[in-house]
C-alpha cells in the first residue's frame, strides 16, 4: 500500500541543517518501500502571518492572503503523513514555521459557514481539521545542547495534536541508545555541520521510518503492529 509523506523544513536559510535533517528523515521513510515523499523548504516561500479575520470560516477554507501557504496546505491535506523540521530559535521553533502553523486555521473548519462569532452561537459548533488522522513526526536542530531542542519538538507535537493527528517519535530504530523519546534532536550551526552529528542524523532517520510505518498502519486500518 503506497503512502505519501511530506517533509517541511522551517528554516529561513536555503540548504540549511534543518533541510538536511528533514531530507534524511524522508529518505529513511522511502526505504520502507511504497512510500512517496515530497520536500518543501520554507526558505524561499512567502508565508505571511494569519490576520485572525476568520474569512476562512465565513467562506469555508478561503484565505484572503495571497502567498504560498494555500498550495503548501493543499499538499499537506493530500498527504498521509508529514515530517516537520525546525531550527531551534530562542528555545522554540522558527517564526516562519509558526506562521505556517497559525495559517492552518483555514483547514480547521466548522461544518458550515459561520455568520456570527458570538460565543453562545459557537459553543456547540464542531471543528474538524483536514489533517485529522494523519501521522506527524518532528526533527529539530540547534547550535547548542540545552538550547531548547525538546521545547521546539513539543511545539511541533502540540500543533499535530491540535489538528487531531497521530504523533510519533523516534521509534523506527530500536537500540539501547536509540529508542522512543521525544523525536530527533541534532546539533549544527554552519551549513552542513549537522552531518557531523551522526547520532542526530540517526535519530532523524528513526523518525522517518516510524512516520512511514505508522502511516501505513493508519492507511491500512490495521491497528497496532505487534512489538
Amino acid at each position: 500500500m503506497k503512502v505519501k509523506i511530506v517533509g517541511v523544513a522551517g528554516s529561513v536559510r536555503k540548504n540549511s541543517n534543518t533541510e538536511i535533517l528533514v531530507k534524511k528523515a524522508l529518505k529513511a521513510a522511502e526505504s520502507l518501500g511504497e512510500v512517496e515523499t515530497e520536500f518543501i523548504s520554507l526558505a524561499e516561500k512567502k508565508v505571511e502571518f494569519c490576520r485572525a479575520c476568520f474569512n476562512c470560516w465565513r467562506e469555508l477554507g478561503k484565505c484572503v492572503i495571497e502567498d504560498d501557504v494555500p498550495k503548501i496546505l493543499e499538499k499537506l491535506c493530500k498527504s498521509d503523513g508529514m515530517i516537520f523540521g525546525s531550527p531551534v530559535y530562542y528555545g522554540t521553533i522558527s517564526a516562519k514555521l509558526k506562521a505556517l502553523m497559525d495559517r492552518c486555521v483555514s483547514i480547521l473548519l466548522p461544518p458550515k459557514p459561520v455568520t456570527s462569532f458570538e460565543r453562545d452561537k459557537l459553543k456547540n459548533m464542531p471543528l474538524t481539521s483536514k489533517l485529522r488522522n494523519k501521522v506527524g513526526g518532528a526533527v529539530v536542530v540547534g547550535g547548542f545542547r540545552g538550547g531548547g531542542h525538546e521545547y521546539a519538538l513539543s511545539a511541533i507535537h502540540h500543533f499535530f495534536m491540535i489538528n487531531d493527528m497521530f504523533v510519533v517519535v523516534d521509534g523506527g530504530i530500536r537500540t539501547y541508545e536509540i529508542h522512543p523519546h521525544f523525536g530527533a534532536t541534532a546539533l549544527g550551526i554552519r551549513r552542513g555541520e549537522v552531518l557531523k552529528d551522526e547520532f542526530g542524523v540517526k535519530l532523524a532517520e528513526s523518525v522517518g521510518l516510524r512516520v512511514a510505518e505508522a502511516t501505513k498502519i493508519v492507511k491500512a486500518g490495521l491497528g497496532l503492529m505487534k512489538p
